[in-house]
């Protein structure tokens, strides 16, 4: 198998030819084909969506949660949250939140999403929350996607103390 490569210098033309033996013209196509395929799959859409800002109330037996929404056909395939303090966790495949009121919201395959709760969280821990996700899409394509909330929360103790008191 013979390559011709042309070369523009200064604008002439120069011609290079080169004589491959057979194993290795198989494996230059070999390696254009994967190179082909690797750049058709790395294509990843970015999507800011709007930001979005929750009130709520601390409660230790009702708690709330948020989350980036994605089809059920497609696959989470990463999902990290940054906290307030600027500290970004990886929540999905592995969960590594710190222990405390925050967790990742749980569901089986294929309905997993990128998801936090909350539960009986401290006023401390209002600010904002951005949360990433990676999806992978059913014709291979793969979307990044963002989203900021801004979370208020409101103690109101008095509320959810039981009177030991009362009989």
């Amino acid at each position: 198998m013979s390559i011709i490569l042309q070369i523009y210098i200064n604008n002439e033309v120069i011609f290079l030819t080169f004589t491959l033996s057979n194993m290795a013209a198989k494996l230059l196509t070999l390696l254009v084909v994967v190179a082909a395929l690797t750049g058709a799959q790395s294509q990843v859409t970015q999507v800011t969506l709007p930001d979005q800002t929750r009130n709520h109330i601390s409660n230790p037996l009702i708690g709330f949660g948020i989350a980036i929404p994605k089809m059920w056909v497609d696959v989470l395939q990463t999902c990290h949250v940054t906290f307030p303090n600027g500290f970004t966790h990886e929540v999905y495949p592995n969960n590594r939140l710190p222990s405390g009121p925050i967790s990742f919201t749980p569901a089986a395959q294929p309905f997993t999403t990128c998801g936090i709760d909350f539960l009986h969280p401290p006023e401390s821990m209002s600010g904002t929350y951005e949360l990433m996700s990676m999806v992978r899409h059913t014709d291979n394509s793969q979307t990044f996607t963002r989203q900021r909330f801004n979370i208020v929360i409101t103690m109101h103790g008095d509320l959810w103390q039981v009177d030991d008191q009362q009989n």
